[in-house]
């Protein structure tokens, strides 16, 4: 069941204070002011790339940065590229799988044969296709798909014959794992006035910020 997400922030606190509703209004409004710049800002040579160089002190534009930086790119905002940001897909409209994303998958791979506990160890890529040896057979195929972690590619847990080009191990250790732990927690019924799918955020010291998603 899809359900349609407002992205916009419902809760915030500063550390264990709720922003009063003129500081939610500040927060709203410097979050559509920096929306506002990215879509106007042109960069040139020599300018600061990052998200940081067009961001005004305080709360407010600091909680509309956490908003829209580590919650959507999983990255501080003097690590994020204006450039990038100006690229990126629109995220509206933001559909959730009410029944969890899991469910979603398995409606879309009812079909597909899956077997568990099945580690593939080795990858051959010089053969016609490839052929990933696993701890219960090989199998071979047109093309794989990895999906592990870049740290599990990068320390080379799964081997690849012939081994992948060093351009391919650096970009493994180039690419960052993400900042964000999630965490799910199932509450029965409604608790502290929130309602399902409401944002909340806790803008706090040093970068601690905490964000959940009812």
């Amino acid at each position: 069941t899809l359900h349609h997400h407002d992205m916009n922030v419902d809760h915030l606190y500063y550390r264990n204070r709720k922003a009063s509703e003129d500081e939610e209004a500040a927060m709203k409004a410097a979050d559509t002011r920096l929306f506002e710049l990215l879509a106007a800002h042109e960069v040139k040579v020599g300018d600061d790339d990052r998200l940081s160089a067009l961001l005004a002190r305080g709360h407010a534009p600091r909680a509309a940065a956490t908003f829209a930086g580590p919650m959507d790119f999983g990255a501080d905002e003097d690590e994020i590229s204006i450039r990038d940001f100006q690229a990126a897909a629109d995220l509206e409209p933001n559909y959730f799988t009410k029944e969890g994303f899991g469910a979603l998958v398995a409606r879309f791979g009812a079909d597909v044969p899956v077997e568990l506990s099945t580690p593939v160890r080795k990858i051959l890529w010089d053969v016609p296709g490839v052929a990933c040896v696993t701890d219960r057979g090989t199998i071979r195929a047109k093309a794989a798909i990895v999906t592990a972690s870049p740290a599990v590619l990068a320390f080379e847990e799964i081997e690849f014959a012939p081994a992948l080009p060093d351009t391919h191990f650096a970009a493994f250790f180039d690419l960052p794992m993400g900042m964000l732990t999630k965490l799910p927690v199932e509450i029965r019924g409604t608790r502290l006035g929130l309602a399902p799918f409401d944002d909340l955020l806790i803008e706090r010291l040093a970068r601690h910020d905490i964000y959940f998603l009812c």
